[in-house]
């Protein structure tokens, strides 16, 4: 039945989107080929090609699934009550880096990203997406923190763009020296204060 047919669909592309997935985080987009993600996959050759047309298609729907569950976990932030603070999330982020692979498709994912220009746009437009779901977050934070709307506004996209970097700076560290430690990362974080309501706006 057609339903069943769209099932084995769905199952087949995720099987070979999991095994590119390891072979990418292994040896990187570029090293890799359309045989080893055949290998890794367990499937046939004319399998793979039904459901992707070449590495690059199958690049891209990685990088869009590593974007949109970022974009998912932005999403469900503001869920969550009481909001943590920025400190809190930089905690979560590090440690779910720390404790899985995700430095390395990060990595790999980025640096498609500047070689590709199509594959760029969809992280570009993934990126909008969920940075304005973080500064809606950063914005009712620091109003809960007593800010007035105003200046909780004009704070919240440059604080934002701090957390990210923040984010992003350790997701290169652990890919380059897997010793890297969160906690001791995140001591250094909350030393400089981030996301404090006291300091003296800047404009």
């Amino acid at each position: 039945m057609p339903k069943i047919s769209d099932d084995r669909r769905t199952d087949r592309r995720r099987q070979i989107i999991e095994a590119a997935q390891r072979c990418f985080m292994r040896n990187g987009f570029e090293a890799t080929t359309m045989a080893d993600i055949i290998a890794e996959s367990g499937l046939s050759a004319g399998s793979l090609y039904v459901h992707f047309e070449n590495k690059v298609d199958i690049i891209r729907q990685v990088a869009s699934e590593v974007l949109a569950e970022r974009a998912a976990d932005a999403a469900a932030l503001m869920a969550r009550a009481p909001l943590p603070e920025p400190s809190q999330l930089v905690a979560e982020y590090l440690d779910r880096l720390h404790t899985g692979t995700g430095s390395e498709i990060r990595i790999h994912t980025w640096s498609a990203c500047l070689r590709d220009p199509e594959l760029g746009s969809v992280f570009a437009d993934f990126a909008a997406q969920f940075a304005r779901l973080h500064e809606t977050y950063m914005r009712t934070w620091l109003e809960q923190q007593g800010l007035d709307t105003a200046t909780a506004s004009h704070r919240a996209a440059p604080l934002v763009q701090v957390l990210r970097g923040i984010c992003q700076g350790f997701v290169i560290q652990l890919a380059l020296d897997p010793r890297a430690d969160p906690d001791t990362y995140l001591s250094g974080v909350r030393w400089l204060g981030f996301g404090t309501t006291t300091e003296e706006d800047g404009s």
